[in-house]
């Protein structure tokens, strides 16, 4: 069913994170889905995932597992000097990998797939049912970790040849690394039209301080340089002011076990195991509604029902840090 009040279904593009593939993100994808987006999850061929198979031009299939910095032959190209370099070219594979499936996808649903192989074609579907049906013109871009990471560079640099820029509406960012992204962050090519952004954080990433402080220089930029709209947030802690007077062991065991938002919560491995489920699906439902309200635009008013701003920091007697918070709400980063 495509989103009330449209006659067709916009379009998601999904980039993983490290060692991740298309299907560990069911539960973020599937909801997307659920709601009237047709959403494409990519496999990268960067060597980022953790087995993915490749079909050469000549129909041979060859598996590539998760690659290490040190294990890549350069051969005559010049070797990246430390893994941030070596990121940064992965992240130009990647965001070009962005444009190859957006156009494949199109020419598929256009009726002028030409000689594009593909598990759909062959596995007997017809195609031509979705002709008319999907609206690529109206496009989000979201990902996880190094799939964060992999939105900005994709702002950052103009299509490559021979393809035309993309019609991108918004950009989605789930708890991203930026320690590959030069700082401050993405430079609005002047091909795009300012789509809207917003980041969505775990408490660890948050908590992460040098990396928080890269982050909010990158919402920043896109403010002031893009003149766009930006969103910072981070979701989910346990109430613990509670605990503050609590002292030696028992405020170790408190520390371990407070339910708050972590970086795996947007992928499905949380869900995966039968003591975090339960939690991992309430945290899967906010991380969804927060997803949806932005793609649709409505997001500030999704944030205003329980305004939250501000940070409160509680420093446990065991020197971890946390959050003051209850679970599930949402903090709003100015």
């Amino acid at each position: 069913m495509a989103i009330k009040g449209t006659s067709k279904w916009p379009l998601v593009i999904f980039s993983h994170g490290l060692f991740g593939s298309r299907i560990a993100y069911s539960q973020f994808c599937g909801r997307v889905a659920s709601e009237g987006y047709v959403v494409l999850a990519i496999e990268h061929r960067d060597g980022t995932g953790s087995s993915v198979k490749i079909r050469s031009a000549n129909q041979k299939i060859r598996t590539l597992t998760y690659t290490r910095y040190d294990e890549v032959g350069w051969g005559k190209h010049t070797k990246p000097a430390g893994l941030y370099p070596f990121r940064a070219e992965q992240l130009v594979f990647r965001t070009n990998e962005v444009y190859e499936i957006y156009h494949s996808f199109k020419a598929l649903v256009d009726g002028d797939a030409g000689n594009i192989r593909n598990e759909i074609s062959e596995s007997g579907h017809d195609l031509s049912q979705w002709k008319g049906k999907i609206d690529v013109d109206d496009l989000h871009l979201t990902g996880h970790s190094f799939g964060g990471a992999t939105v900005f560079a994709f702002l950052r640099h103009p299509p490559p040849e021979p393809f035309e820029p993309l019609p991108l509406k918004s950009v989605l960012a789930l708890d991203p690394w930026v320690g590959p992204v030069p700082s401050p962050g993405p430079i609005p090519a002047t091909v795009f039209e300012k789509p809207s952004l917003a980041v969505i954080n775990s408490e660890g990433f948050t908590l992460w301080e040098e990396h928080f402080q890269l982050l909010k220089d990158i919402v920043s930029h896109w403010k002031t340089e893009a003149g766009a709209s930006a969103t910072l947030v981070t979701i989910g802690t346990l109430c613990v002011v509670g605990a503050l007077w609590m002292e030696g062991i028992l405020a170790v065991l408190i520390s371990l076990f407070l339910v708050k938002s972590t970086h795996k919560d947007f992928s499905d491995f949380p869900v995966a195991f039968p003591f975090t489920a339960k939690r991992a699906l309430k945290m899967a439902n906010i991380i969804h509604t927060l997803a949806t309200s932005f793609f649709r635009n409505s997001l500030e008013a999704e944030l205003g029902k329980e305004p939250r701003k501000g940070e409160e920091v509680w420093q446990d007697k065991i020197g971890k840090k946390h959050l003051v918070g209850k679970f599930g709400e949402v903090l709003v980063h100015s």
